[in-house]
C-alpha cells in the first residue's frame, strides 16, 4: 500500500503529476498535428495566507523606503483583521495597534474612526474587562473579500 504526503506540498505534487499524466494521455490521443495543452495546476494557496503574505510584502516595501512613504493603518488595521477572523483567532486592539505599524496613539485614533465608520466592532473580553476585541462588519468583510478576490487571485 502506498502512503500519500498530506501536506499542501505533498498534495500540489500529486496534483502535478496528475497534470503530467493528463496532458501525457491527452498528446497520445490527439489525432496527428492536433495539440492539446491542459491548463497547469495552480497552487491552492489559502486566502488568510495570500493575505499575510500581501502584509509582509508591505513591510518589506516600507522597509525599502523611508519612514512614512508608505503609511496606511486603516488598511493594515483590517487586512490583519480580516486574515485573523480567516484563521480562526481573536484580535484585540493592542493586535491591531502593532498590525497597523504606527505609534500606538495613531493606531487608537485609527481603530476609533473604523468603529465610528462601522466598519469595525468592539466587543469586550468577558474574563478580562480591559481586554476589547475587534472585529470586521459584514459590509467591511465582505468588501475585503471582494477586493482579495479581484486582486489577490
Amino acid at each position: 500500500m502506498r502512503m500519500h504526503d498530506d501536506s499542501a506540498s505533498g498534495r500540489i505534487a500529486r496534483l502535478r503529476r496528475i497534470g503530467a499524466e493528463a496532458q501525457r494521455l491527452a498528446d497520445e490521443w490527439s489525432t496527428p498535428g492536433q495539440q492539446v495543452h491542459l491548463e497547469p495546476v495552480r497552487e491552492f494557496v489559502p486566502t488568510a495566507v495570500r493575505v499575510r503574505r500581501y502584509i509582509r510584502q508591505r513591510r518589506y516595501r516600507e522597509a525599502l523606503f523611508s519612514a512614512g512613504t508608505f503609511a496606511d493603518p486603516a488598511w493594515d488595521i483590517l487586512l490583519d483583521l480580516y486574515a485573523s477572523e480567516l484563521e480562526g483567532r481573536k484580535t484585540t486592539v493592542s493586535d491591531a495597534c502593532l498590525a497597523s505599524c504606527v505609534p500606538s496613539t495613531t493606531a487608537l485614533r485609527w481603530v476609533r474612526k473604523l468603529g465610528e465608520d462601522g466598519v469595525v466592532k468592539r466587543s469586550a473580553d468577558s474574563s478580562d474587562g480591559r481586554r476589547i476585541y475587534l472585529t470586521l462588519s459584514e459590509h467591511a468583510k465582505s468588501a475585503i473579500s471582494d477586493w482579495v478576490t479581484a486582486t489577490l487571485e
